[in-house]
């Protein structure tokens, strides 16, 4: 049968003080059986401390690091020390409803007469993790925004950025500047596409009408004017795209 190691370790305020610490906290026995819990570790697993006592601390974990578990306790055993556990590795923890959930665990060794036991202090990172992502993710499309401004910059024939529901250019690169003859970006960008960019401005109209039926057109031929009110004919490939958060716009390329 199982002895409670509580009798080792525990009076009622010892009980107590481990209750008041904010992480969640697992004391465990020298054969790796939970022999004392708090509450915030009740909270975060979903156990009560009746189910978790006298059980294995692999309950705590996902099936598919507890083969390696016992061998990895048993060499902490050998030469206890406070530690982070797992450094370097992604840890989990495993809830009573079997979600996973992403954990920092600190280790400490706490003798109690002829008995060794490790205090396992265990940290939610789940929020931290989230903000790392958000981070990574915000890094990476700022990442690919520079890409992108670069290649329009340099780029040989015109590219555009407009509004879904408007009738103004956001962005314009030099290539584009220089096909409708203008010398600086902000007169392109106030104009009308409509009225002062394409001679016919039915066929705007029609060009945003197939952007609402389908994402994207090719190669579609349109007289364009210039500043100087001279007729250019351009070759148009769109496709509608959307910040998240944020609008719907329309990049679209002229040749």
């Amino acid at each position: 049968g199982f002895m409670n190691p509580l009798a080792l370790v525990v009076e009622a305020d010892f009980a107590a003080f481990v209750d008041a610490i904010p992480d969640a906290v697992a004391i465990v026995d020298e054969r790796g059986r939970i022999a004392l819990v708090n509450a915030q570790t009740e909270k975060l697993f979903g156990y009560s401390a009746t189910e978790l006592t006298g059980q294995p601390i692999e309950i705590l974990i996902p099936e598919r690091f507890r083969r390696n578990h016992p061998q990895q306790r048993e060499s902490y055993a050998h030469s206890p020390r406070v530690r982070p556990m797992g450094t370097g590795l992604e840890l989990y923890g495993l809830r009573k409803d079997r979600s996973e959930f992403p954990v920092e665990i600190s280790l400490s060794p706490l003798k109690s007469g002829k008995s060794s036991l490790i205090i396992a202090a265990i940290r939610d990172v789940t929020e931290r993790k989230e903000r790392e992502e958000a981070l990574w993710k915000l890094n990476r499309r700022l990442e690919q925004e520079k890409a992108y401004r670069s290649l329009v910059e340099h780029a040989p024939y015109g590219i555009y950025r407009a509004a879904m529901d408007e009738d103004q250019f956001l962005a314009v690169n030099p290539a584009l500047m220089h096909m409708l003859g203008y010398e600086r970006e902000h007169e392109l960008l106030r104009l009308s596409i409509s009225n002062d960019v394409y001679r016919n401005p039915q066929d705007r109209i029609a060009h945003m009408e197939l952007l609402e039926q389908q994402r994207h057109f090719q190669g579609l031929e349109v007289e364009w004017k210039r500043k100087d009110g001279s007729s250019i004919w351009v070759r148009l490939s769109g496709r509608r795209g959307a910040e998240e958060p944020g609008p719907e716009y329309l990049d679209v390329v002229a040749e």
